[in-house]
């Protein structure tokens, strides 16, 4: 049996020297291991509750074997009604100590849930110490540094960033601590449910890889109280001839949150079956109602107006569609939003698509997320995941900041063998793409403020629509319209500047010496069709990024609105709602921006669809065909040609069917589009059509 015994423990490397082929650990007392252990520390080494000796690698593995604990004093449950700064203690529990040389280090996950915002520090480092003896000092210190944190990313960990760095100066004695000391409030950015962490990791010393101690601390950010009533609903039926809606309750930052108790009242504004009078909010499902069976009957389009009996708040959806508009439909989308799959992004990119497909009802999802990384197969697994041709149309995209301006690139499918990570592409020169044809470029920004200059020289062919507007603001013109909502970056005399010192590269640059907006490149020859994108980082597609920063600087500012807090939206004129056909429709430029809610547009002149390009008889006018459907009243729209109105009119209607003459060219080509400004402030504007005079 003995011989048996030491065989085992040979097998398992458990066997020593001691007497009769004892393990080590057996000669000694327990008090004895424990001053041996201590000793060990002071040299960078491990002893096994065998007693076996461990370095390196090994030895960091068993840093969690030797007792410390962490301990968390402070708040872990927020709503975003109330974000006041709190403090947080987390403590370092060292049983055994600490040497000389150890790091500690203060992880958080969740970059906008932590981070401080663009303007103020949501967090900051009160104290680094030690209780029990020992000196500690801090060598990094990343709160309340936006930039700092999200260059200080973790690589290969999803959303977890290194917040402060504490280095031990003198042993921690067993039975001490080392203590953090931090305040701060979750997200300022009014988002929610959010969901962050705190974890503290150790180092041992002269090693650069670290260990977590204990659980992580979970922090989570409610959203507020239901303060209004939303519905939402498809342009269209669907394959089945069905209208798909939704009915939710949003707090006052725009954050889908739990329903009250009560009824919601439903009422047809046109030929509509299907839809019930009133329903119960104990039947909604993660916070949504979700209606089925609704069907238009008629050849004018229809909305729904939807109450709530315990806030007394009411809305009227977007316009349905009883059909096609000469053999296109019009389909909704985000071509531009980030999660946390992005350094400076936030919640799941899971949260994201289920946001848009069942609380917006929109079409079309492009998860665009800030190039690098390892996550591209996790987020083209997503988009796959999501994409249902009829439902739900996924395209894979991506995010390239540069200096020289910030594009997103769009494939045609995910079989186009493209990535982020393919090195068989020059992306710092993406502008100048002239292919693959599989690929669209879409420059954002060109002209709005917190992004560098956009100059439209050496674009290449790929590029071939532009983003009118998002979160920033739109890019229209280079001169201020507060009617319009454009508020551009200023011109100056001045070489752009970084507008932080923790952006040194300036891929942020909110100054500008030239004239880089939208028109100006439709001056410059350059023919770009005309979307929309958020550029929202908190999972929440078409909604304003930062609501309390830029709702009231970015329009719509001019009325109080329950539609206010979005940001920008892309329609599509498609044949129907496949990847191939959105694709051929961004490709054909047969798009549409809107200000972040589904406003219809379809727009010919000669009967070419927006986007197109038209020859035409000199000396002769065009002909304008126009059907708009608004989600409020259009009080005015009009058409730009060679940047100038060339005419306009003032309706207040919900649908406008518009049949007019326009002056023809007066040299040899033009282009001629149609943007429109409603009564809530929310605006459109359709891609251009081109016309060409003819030269015979």
């Amino acid at each position: 049996m003995r011989r048996l015994r030491l065989t085992r423990l040979k097998k398992r490397g458990l066997a020593g020297s001691g007497p009769e082929g004892r393990p080590p650990s057996v000669l000694f007392s327990p008090r004895s291991r424990i001053a041996i252990r201590t000793a060990c520390l002071l040299l960078g080494m491990c002893l096994t509750a065998n007693g076996s000796l461990l370095r390196g690698d090994e030895a960091r593995i068993a840093w969690k074997t030797l007792g410390m604990q962490v301990r968390h004093e402070g708040r872990t449950r927020y709503s975003v009604e109330d974000l006041k700064k709190s403090p947080h203690t987390l403590m370092l529990e060292c049983p055994h100590g600490l040497p000389t040389g150890t790091q500690v280090r203060l992880v958080i996950g969740g970059f906008r849930t932590l981070c401080g915002g663009l303007k103020e520090a949501a967090w900051s480092l009160d104290a680094a110490e030690t209780s029990g003896g020992g000196k500690v000092t801090v060598t990094q210190n990343n709160l309340g540094d936006f930039y700092a944190q999200m260059r200080g990313q973790i690589p290969d960990r999803l959303q977890q960033h290194v917040a402060v760095v504490a280095k031990i100066e003198r042993p921690v004695p067993p039975g001490g601590a080392v203590v953090l000391r931090i305040k701060g409030r979750p997200s300022p950015y009014d988002t929610a449910p959010v969901f962050g962490l705190l974890q503290l990791e150790v180092a041992p010393p002269g090693k650069k890889r670290f260990s977590q101690i204990g659980r992580s601390v979970l922090l989570e950010l409610a959203p507020g109280k239901p303060a209004q009533v939303e519905v939402r609903s498809k342009s269209m039926a669907d394959t089945s001839g069905f209208v798909p809606v939704s009915v939710f309750m949003k707090d006052r930052f725009g954050n889908p949150t739990s329903p009250p108790k009560g009824m919601v009242r439903l009422e047809a504004v046109g030929p509509l079956e299907g839809l019930p009078a009133e329903l119960d909010w104990k039947t909604a499902r993660d916070g949504c109602l979700h209606i089925l069976g609704v069907r238009l009957k008629g050849s004018k389009p229809a909305r729904i107006r939807v109450r709530d009996e315990a806030t007394g708040t009411a809305m009227l959806s977007a316009a349905i569609l009883p059909g096609p508009i000469h053999g296109r439909g019009h389909f909704f989308g985000e071509l531009h939003f980030h999660s946390e799959y992005s350094a400076d992004g936030n919640r799941p990119a899971t949260a994201a698509y289920a946001y848009g497909r069942d609380f917006l009802q929109l079409d079309v999802l492009a998860l665009s997320e800030h190039a690098g990384g390892p996550w591209w197969p996790q987020v083209l697994a997503i988009n796959e995941t999501f994409h249902r041709p009829g439902r739900l149309v996924t395209i894979p995209a991506w995010e390239l900041s540069q200096k020289g301006g910030h594009v997103n690139v769009y494939l045609r499918s995910p079989k186009v063998d493209v990535s982020w990570t393919d090195r068989n592409h020059d992306w710092a020169q993406v502008r100048e793409f002239d292919g693959p044809k599989d690929i669209l470029l879409i420059p954002h920004c060109t002209m709005a403020q917190g992004h560098p200059d956009f100059p439209w020289t050496n674009v290449g062919s790929r590029v071939r629509l532009v983003e009118m507007l998002q979160t920033r603001g739109c890019s229209e013109t280079a001169q201020e319209d507060k009617q319009w909502g454009i508020n551009p970056r200023k011109l100056t005399t001045q070489p752009a500047k970084p507008n932080t010192a923790g952006d040194p590269h300036g891929i942020y640059s909110d100054s500008t010496n030239q004239d880089c907006s939208v028109r100006a490149a439709l001056a410059a020859g350059y023919r770009l069709g005309f979307v929309g994108g958020s550029d929202n980082h908190d999972s929440y597609p078409t909604r304003h990024a930062f609501f309390g920063l830029y709702a009231t600087q970015c329009p719509p500012y001019r009325k109080k609105s329950n539609m206010a807090g979005y940001a920008a939206m892309t329609g599509f004129a498609a044949k129907e709602l496949t990847r191939e056909a959105i694709w051929q429709a961004m490709n054909g430029r047969h798009v549409y921006a809107t200000s972040g809610v589904p406003i219809i547009c379809h727009v010919e002149i000669n009967e070419a669809l927006m986007g197109s390009e038209i020859i035409v008889p000199r000396g002769e006018p065009v002909r304008l065909d126009a059907r708009l459907h608004g989600t409020a009243p259009i009080e005015r729209v009009e058409i730009i040609s060679d940047g100038k109105t060339v005419k306009s009119w003032q309706h207040g209607k919900l649908d406008v069917e518009l049949k007019e003459t326009l002056p023809g060219p007066k040299g040899k080509q033009t282009y001629y589009y149609l943007r429109l400004l409603q009564s809530d402030g929310h605006r459109a504007w359709a891609s251009p059509v081109w016309v060409t005079v003819d030269s015979r």
